[in-house]
């Protein structure tokens, strides 16, 4: 009863994971696309300042500082990006580790459940033996 217990406490385990690393890819994908945004807008707001169009000093000093402000954001998100990366691989190899050992778990149970069908044919079988040779027995006594 308690490898099944454990059996099924590991396949709990393992359906946390799976829901964890769903959520992780997720949240991975969603920043991903914001990076992407965020790169376009700042490539549009480049070519906007490439064109040849004539900007105010003062304009083009904002824009200058927008854009900085800008990168620096894309930078800590892609640092975000990369500890999700490794929080969503953590998350793999715990999932990993928790099917392997389910499995492990469940060829154990097997074991056991195959010797316990052995002790009980060995039981009947002693139980037989031991029928037959009472009757063999009384059948001398009389």
């Amino acid at each position: 009863m308690k490898f099944r217990r454990l059996l099924e406490f590991r396949k709990q385990q393992e359906q946390q994971a799976k829901d964890v690393l769903s959520l992780r890819i997720a949240e991975f994908r969603e920043e991903l696309n914001r990076l992407q945004r965020l790169q376009d807008e700042l490539l549009q707001l480049e070519n906007m300042l490439l064109q040849e169009v004539k900007f105010p000093a003062a304009l083009l000093r904002q824009y200058s500082c927008y854009l900085d402000r800008l990168q620096d954001r894309i930078e800590e998100q892609l640092e975000e990006v990369e500890r999700s990366r490794d929080r969503v691989r953590k998350a793999r190899e715990k999932w990993e580790g928790c099917r392997v050992e389910k499995e492990k778990m469940e060829k154990l149970v097997e074991k056991w459940e195959e010797r316990q069908r052995e002790r009980e044919n060995i039981l009947a079988q002693r139980f037989l033996d031991e029928m037959s040779i009472f009757r063999f027995a009384e059948g001398k006594e009389s």
